[in-house]
């Protein structure tokens, strides 16, 4: 064997080792990828159940409950407990519009689970009362304004079925 030909099978065993190694990244790229779309998948799910907590305080969630009615009747203090849980239900669901436009969620279901949550939160007369005095739309970001606004205008007048 000549020097040439053992050149050339060294050159052969360089670019398979090359490929493996090409393979090897992209699995593990992969793996990766899958693992942080597992994490934040849980960090959603967690801020969500966090919202549960507001309801084990009988005292809080009766703020809550008479704040939904009518947010004007509350007084400063009952005005502040109700607003941070308003702020804090809407925040912790803007987590499904952030992830809308990646895949980790099916296409459309990330952002239908984000807006039908603001449904929910925005079907009250004291919540839209909240709204239109907290002046949300100057300090958070213009897709989650846009998106409460949408779940208000989609829920129609107070009382009236979808």
């Amino acid at each position: 064997m000549t020097l040439s030909q053992i050149a050339n099978i060294a050159d052969l065993i360089t670019a398979l080792v090359v490929m493996v190694s090409v393979v090897f990244v992209a699995i593990e790229l992969r793996e990766g990828t899958r693992q942080a779309k597992r994490a934040n998948t849980q960090q959603v799910i967690a801020g969500i159940r966090a919202l549960k907590d507001w309801g084990k305080d009988p005292a809080l969630a009766e703020v809550i409950t008479r704040g939904r009615q009518s947010y004007d009747s509350l007084d400063d203090a009952e005005k502040f407990c109700f607003a941070n849980f308003m702020e804090e239900s809407l925040t912790a669901y803007d987590s499904f519009l952030l992830h809308r436009d990646s895949n980790l969620f099916r296409k459309g279901e990330s952002e239908r689970a984000g807006i039908g949550a603001f449904r929910q939160f925005m079907a009250h007369p004291g919540a839209i009362q909240w709204w239109q005095s907290a002046g949300m739309d100057t300090r958070w970001p213009s897709h989650l304004v846009a998106a409460v606004e949408r779940a208000i205008a989609e829920n129609g007048p107070i009382g009236t079925p979808r």
